[in-house]
């Protein structure tokens, strides 16, 4: 990384770090959701959580969650909680998004919240990936640009305590074969592209439902 780069950045992330849930600056106060984290003694505890935004190059929920109780801020990392959840928005549209503690699906070593999308026998995580455009980071009359931001959400599937497998567009009835092999409804349903990437939901739900009993 450049030394501009690093300059940019060290100023960009102070004007932003020291934020709070009674901040002034009523874009940041906004981050602060309504939610709750899990702690590992499956106590549940109400308060706030700040919201991830993909333009954030030092916050990532993933990684590490601020959560305000009682008007106190404390940073949890995933070994310290079973997950949380927030109230948000997508597309104009509220939302409750739920995270787990789980083992990191790509370097299949330490923790990451991860998003729930499907729960039960089968359960399905999401893992977003950003990535920085350093080249894009550039001065504009004199005051910084955050980089340029690249957000990749990435979705895993898993059987019971197994691996998580990816769940990828190339290669799905593949790796979809491979993973349900016992179960020959599912199968016979892939073969005949009932089951598809487009449509892995109604796989999950079937299987979670008992479909291969």
């Amino acid at each position: 990384m450049s030394r501009l780069t690093l300059i940019v950045l060290f100023i960009w992330l102070s004007s932003h770090l020291c934020a709070q849930p009674n901040s002034t600056d009523p874009d940041e106060a906004k981050r602060w959701k309504p939610g709750y984290i899990v702690t590992l003694n499956d106590d549940t505890v109400v308060g706030k959580v700040k919201d991830i935004r993909f333009l954030d190059v030092y916050y990532d929920y993933q990684r590490k969650v601020a959560f305000e109780h009682d008007g106190q801020v404390t940073e949890y990392v995933p070994v310290e909680l079973k997950g949380f959840a927030l109230e948000t928005e997508e597309a104009s549209k509220p939302v409750k998004i739920v995270l787990e503690s789980v083992s990191d699906p790509r370097e299949g070593g330490g923790h990451i919240f991860s998003r729930v999308f499907c729960t039960g026998a089968c359960k399905v995580y999401g893992y977003t990936v950003t990535l920085t455009r350093e080249s894009e980071v550039m001065m504009s009359s004199g005051k910084p640009i955050a980089p340029s931001l690249l957000a990749t959400e990435k979705k895993y599937i898993q059987l019971g305590h197994g691996d998580f497998i990816p769940l990828k567009f190339i290669g799905f009835k593949k790796s979809m074969r491979e993973l349900f092999t016992m179960c020959p409804v599912i199968l016979a349903r892939l073969e005949n592209k009932q089951y598809t990437y487009d449509n892995w939901q109604a796989m999950v739900h079937d299987y979670n439902c008992g479909i291969c009993k």
